[in-house]
């Protein structure tokens, strides 16, 4: 049994007994860690705030090789991202990212610190009270790029035709562009404008620290959505459960 110590972000938590609660934490050295954090419940206990979801924290914790619960020591918080929780809606945002991060990253599996860094600029522009929208977006299409399904948008999948024009169309089960002739042909597509092609390209493209410039027009918001969850949805093997709370608020 070692002695680790990492940065990380709360991305979870669930009632165990008593005073004791398993917490899920996202890190650039390991990955998702899930740990139990013994007496967390305590009005006094030894970890404060340091464990509420979204934190962003360092952490010490004991490994303990082939099991899937490690054991929280020590919780220091390097920025409680309260700015985030003093609104309801950049709040759930917040807590949708984050769910999932925890649904799409196993415990105990390789870290990306690419994963990471997204997900602390992710709450770091949900934080600045922006446009949501266009954050959440941004997060979910270079989210899909790092665990690997990276959205074919340079030419049609099926003919290797351009996008130009209107008509085109996207299709979540084959991961890319369909052109209006090829659309009659792939049953799954869901339409998608010229400027919603722009905008996925420009989000996969465009450096991290710049992408909060990123606005969607307000033509393209619904078919994004549409395309984005669906993509999501595929690959995800139990329904998220703060999405329709965030829908209801916004």
């Amino acid at each position: 049994m070692s002695i680790n110590h990492t940065e990380a972000v709360v991305i979870g938590s669930t009632n165990l007994v008593e005073a004791d609660r398993i917490i899920s934490v996202y890190s650039p050295d390991f990955g998702q860690i899930r740990g139990v954090a013994h007496g967390v419940k305590r009005i006094k206990n030894r970890f404060g705030s340091a464990l509420e979801p979204l934190t962003h924290i360092q952490i010490i914790y004991k490994d303990r090789p082939n099991r899937e619960l490690q054991i929280f020591q020590q919780a220091d918080i390097i920025n409680s991202n309260q700015t985030l929780r003093d609104d309801i809606i950049c709040l759930c945002a917040g807590l949708y990212v984050a769910e999932l991060v925890q649904k799409f990253t196993p415990v105990g599996g390789d870290a990306q610190p690419a994963i990471f860094l997204l997900l602390l600029k992710t709450l770091a522009l949900l934080s600045t009270k922006a446009d949501t929208i266009s954050i959440l977006r941004i997060f979910e299409v270079r989210f899909l790029d790092l665990l690997g399904y990276k959205p074919n948008l340079s030419q049609c999948l099926c003919c290797q035709a351009l996008p130009q024009g209107y008509g085109w169309g996207y299709s979540p089960s084959k991961g890319g562009l369909i052109c209006p002739a090829c659309r009659k042909r792939i049953r799954d597509t869901l339409s998608l404008s010229p400027g919603g092609i722009k905008f996925l390209v420009q989000a996969m493209q465009m450096d991290l620290d710049r992408v909060g410039r990123l606005r969607i027009l307000p033509s393209s918001q619904g078919e994004l959505e549409n395309i984005l969850q669906s993509m999501l949805m595929m690959h995800l093997c139990a329904p998220l459960k703060s999405y329709p709370i965030l829908k209801g608020l916004m």
